[in-house]
């Protein structure tokens, strides 16, 4: 019965993958025919642009043209959270999101790095003067996941056990 119910969340856990790696790879794919690279469209004038624009390193452009450590980081970081996800005794409704989020966009971005040699990116803010880097889609679910598990770190944990009686009581795991 766990091992039927662990199948079911990964493969709840894989279409959120590739749900997400079909809107990245979608969305850019609408930037590169739509936009011309290096040319910007205004959305929200002074906050909002698309700027078709080629990132040739990691975040914000670190590493610039690193690419073969940046791939390998990315499939180490892949195998890892692979191997969490596998090891997980319990995987509940929020690690689903969270780990299918993560894959899908590590996926999504390693795609551009293996096909392209670079990422798309496009989605251009401005905020109070400031410039925001230029980012993605994958990068928008990779940021969400990270915060859901920073969440889900002050989700205290229950438990049931049996009281005195055999009854079940649910408790709180003050220990995690």
């Amino acid at each position: 019965m766990i091992k039927l119910k662990k199948t079911k969340n990964i493969l709840i856990i894989t279409i959120i993958a590739f749900a997400v790696i079909a809107i990245d790879q979608l969305s850019k794919w609408l930037v590169t025919i739509s936009v011309e690279y290096n040319e910007s469209y205004e959305v929200i004038h002074n906050f909002f642009s698309i700027t078709n624009t080629h990132n040739y390193g990691a975040a914000w452009s670190m590493f610039w043209e690193k690419q073969i450590p940046i791939v390998i980081i990315s499939v180490i970081a892949l195998i890892f959270i692979l191997f969490l996800m596998f090891r997980e005794k319990k995987l509940t409704a929020l690690k689903n999101i969270y780990y299918g989020l993560l894959t899908g966009g590590i996926i999504g971005n390693l795609i551009d790095r293996l096909v392209l040699g670079y990422v798309i990116d496009f989605l251009d803010f401005t905020f109070f003067g400031y410039e925001y880097p230029i980012f993605n889609i994958s990068d928008v679910f990779i940021i969400v996941s990270i915060l859901l598990i920073c969440i889900e770190c002050f989700i205290p944990k229950k438990y049931k056990v049996k009281d005195v009686n055999n009854e079940e009581v649910e408790v709180l795991d003050l220990d995690e």
